[in-house]
């Protein structure tokens, strides 16, 4: 039986819109290690409202930008209208302004540059305790001053979206994107869909649209694909009629640029300003060693289905997710015996089908004492059963990084594909072969790309989708790529420390704690210290710190050991606003804020650092 494996795609007849995006501090470290370096600068996009320095509007309802009646909705339509009926840019191109402030501020007018969400207040000029960076408004104007001090503020008088608005426009009407959408674009290694001030302010794609204000206007340390798929999502909520440009409200000319804007057009070395005050207030770290773990996170696509990547295209935010099966010695492109030693070679189109892929892949992960496992054969929508009956373990349904699948297509034959990560929504992204973008479909071999697969989409009884992974049959995944999303800590670490690093890569979630999935800063703290088997009452940061100093436990700053928590008072009131685990004078390993994952973090704000020490 010839064992092909080819898939036709089934295209959903409802577009998705993804209410979650990724964190715009998901940055990509361009080596051969795939490391994730996280930005705690950069804001999450649909961050809910600080429980203080708030200035929401009286009646605003909960919920982001896609709920009509809260807080960001409002302010999004505001910048739409603004634009389209004041300045005349298309209902494209203002989705895209829209998709840029998403991720610069969570489309909270007055937020402060910082962890967590901080803001000014309406009409506060000074800068929230625990606020880094300098940086202001919806745009992110460094140093916030720049709106703060020019004559758009007072119009408000405060952070009124609309002022802010013409103050960005202000610099477009001057030039700054002729001048820097290029240079931005080369320095990214990116290439620009559109190059000229007329054919954005006017392009019907807001795809475009959003890399063009990117790259042109707001120029962040490293790009930031994901707004791009944010943009194509925000047309779909705000630009349904889609509203053409009207060259007459341009007003375009070359003078320069009024105070207050977020870019300086006089010189390109206003580029190295925006990057160093970046890299300065967002202290980087390769992550990497340790346990494997299914971490989740957010992808950020707004997809119908399942969107494909080559290796080439598969976006920045994604990388920190995939399995380098080079790492494993798997050649891209060579059939070599690498992928001949795992497949049959008495049939020449195994090597170009989904079949081969999937199980070169498996048997390179999973390792039992440094030895891969049985050979086995299968069809692709058998394979996850075959590998199953050949380890001696059985599927499941429920999807599991490193798993094998097997699932039905149009093809007879079905298809299967290695999962790579499991998202927090249940989409999942996978390793694939002999899809539209390799393999046998496109005559080639011994090659694979990734893809994105929503929970609808795999769950659907139809595709009698099945999974496996010989965790419960003693195999772990192979040490060169076992990697978590920070390092494991240190051999001698203290039993509470070790049980806190399990949750390395996890996600921030207010008030989160009981689960592997979502903590925040206090609940960390409280989760590792229950896994470790000395389980403690206290859930928030204060009340942590208050039995710290009642143990008689409490130490300074300067006398704090690895392990130890570590508490921050932002305001000086006496209340403990943050607790982490001290790492080093340096270094914590905390559950941070939204924008960044859970694990091992430059210690920041050391002045408002007020002691620690251990329950």
């Amino acid at each position: 039986m010839n064992r092909l494996s080819k898939i036709v795609r089934v295209a959903l007849a409802v577009p998705i819109i993804a209410a979650t995006l990724i964190p715009s501090g998901a940055a990509f470290a361009d080596n051969d290690d795939w490391h994730y370096v996280p930005k705690t600068c950069d804001v999450k996009s649909d961050v809910p409202a600080s429980l203080k320095n708030t200035s929401s509007p009286a009646g605003a309802v909960s919920g982001g930008w896609q709920t009509p009646g809260s807080e960001q909705y409002n302010v999004a339509k505001e910048i739409f209208d603004t634009l389209t009926k004041e300045y005349g840019t298309s209902g494209a191109f203002a989705s895209g302004v829209i998709s840029n402030a998403i991720n610069e501020s969570g489309l909270i007018p007055d937020r402060a540059q910082g962890p967590g969400t901080l803001r000014f207040g309406t009409t506060g000029t000074t800068p929230p305790a625990g606020s880094v960076g300098g940086g202001g408004g919806l745009f992110q104007f460094t140093p916030y001053t720049k709106f703060t001090n020019s004559p758009y503020w007072q119009k408000g008088p405060g952070w009124v979206t609309k002022s802010q608005v013409e103050l960005m426009f202000t610099t477009i009407r001057s030039g700054s994107l002729d001048t820097y959408i290029s240079f931005r674009a080369k320095s990214y290694g990116v290439t620009p869909y559109l190059t000229k001030t007329e054919d954005v302010l006017s392009t019907d794609d807001p795809r475009k649209a959003s890399q063009a204000f990117q790259l042109g206007y707001e120029g962040p340390a490293s790009y930031h694909a994901e707004r791009e798929d944010v943009a194509a999502a925000v047309d779909a909520v705000f630009n349904t009629s889609h509203v053409a440009a009207d060259k007459s409200k341009w007003g375009l000319n070359n003078s320069t640029p009024a105070p207050g804007d977020n870019t300086d057009v006089t010189s390109p070395s206003s580029e190295k300003r925006n990057s160093d005050n970046d890299s300065d207030e967002c202290k980087s770290q390769d992550n990497e060693g340790g346990e494997w773990a299914d971490y989740v996170g957010e992808h950020g696509l707004s997809i119908n289905g399942q969107k494909e990547f080559s290796r080439e295209e598969l976006p920045a935010n994604l990388k920190q997710y995939a399995i380098d099966l080079e790492k494993l010695g798997i050649p891209f492109g060579q059939c070599s015996t690498a992928w001949t030693k795992w497949t049959s070679t008495d049939d020449h189109n195994l090597n170009g089908q989904c079949v081969a892929l999937s199980k070169v892949a498996f048997h390179e992960i999973w390792k039992k004492n440094g030895q891969p496992g049985p050979v086995f054969a299968c069809n692709g929508k058998e394979c996850a059963e075959a590998a199953a009956s050949a380890y001696g373990g059985s599927i499941s349904r429920e999807p599991t990084k490193g798993a094998l699948v097997s699932q039905n297509s149009a093809s007879q034959w079905g298809h299967t594909f290695i999962v790579a990560h499991v998202f927090a929504n249940g989409d999942i992204l996978t390793i694939e072969q002999n899809s539209s973008k390799t393999g046998a479909s496109v005559g080639t071999a011994c090659e694979w790309n990734f893809e994105i697969q929503t929970k609808a989409f795999w769950s659907d009884p139809a595709r009698d989708t099945k999974f496996y992974a010989p965790k419960g049959e003693g195999y772990s995944p192979d040490p060169r790529i076992a990697k978590a999303s920070t390092s494991s800590g240190q051999a001698n670490d203290p039993s509470i420390l070790k049980a806190a690093y399990k949750y390395a890569g996890t996600s921030y979630n207010a008030y989160g704690n009981g689960s592997a999935t979502f903590l925040d800063c206090s609940g960390l703290v409280w989760q590792a210290y229950r896994d470790a088997g000395k389980p403690i009452n206290e859930r928030t940061a204060d009340a942590q710190m208050k039995a710290v100093k009642s143990r008689g436990k409490w130490k300074s700053f300067g006398e704090l050991q690895r392990g130890d928590l570590v508490f921050w008072d932002y305001d000086g009131n006496g209340v403990a606003d943050h607790v982490g685990f001290f790492l080093s004078p340096t270094q914590r390993f905390d559950a941070s804020d939204y924008a960044t994952p859970n694990g091992e973090h430059s210690m920041f704000s050391i002045n408002k650092i007020v002691g620690g020490g251990s329950l």
